[in-house]
């Protein structure tokens, strides 16, 4: 059995992965947001629980995280996170669409992100 997750981040990447957890019926607990405004909405049906502080009340070893950052031109803010969480004793979901096409001798790692229609050899 797998964990439920909690998505970090309720932008436009956070979205995309949620079809991709939606579509492999992962339970989602929710999303953080740093923007105080989208704390309490729902995105895709799923609520933003608050900021990255709410992690506090669950503890690494009762759910996973996704790293919902986008990291288009610099993927330094998702490098951070991922290193900051996984110091903290979290770990990260790995995300593979079913359409995804992966060769069998692929080694997918912790907290990789495979999207729609993706070929990997």
């Amino acid at each position: 059995m797998s964990l439920p997750v909690i998505v970090l981040g309720a932008g436009g990447h956070a979205k995309v992965l949620m079809d991709v957890l939606l579509v492999n019926r992962i339970t989602v607990l929710g999303m953080t947001d740093a923007g105080p405004e989208k704390a309490g909405s729902r995105i895709m049906g799923i609520p933003v629980i608050g900021n990255d502080d709410v992690l506090i009340q669950y503890p690494p070893d009762t759910i996973e995280l996704v790293n919902g950052i986008g990291s288009a031109g610099n993927p330094e803010k998702r490098i951070r996170i991922f290193e900051t969480y996984k110091a903290r004793g979290y770990h990260f979901t790995t995300i593979i669409h079913p359409s995804a096409i992966i060769a069998a001798d692929v080694a997918v790692g912790e907290g990789t992100q495979i999207m729609a229609g993706s070929t990997i050899q």
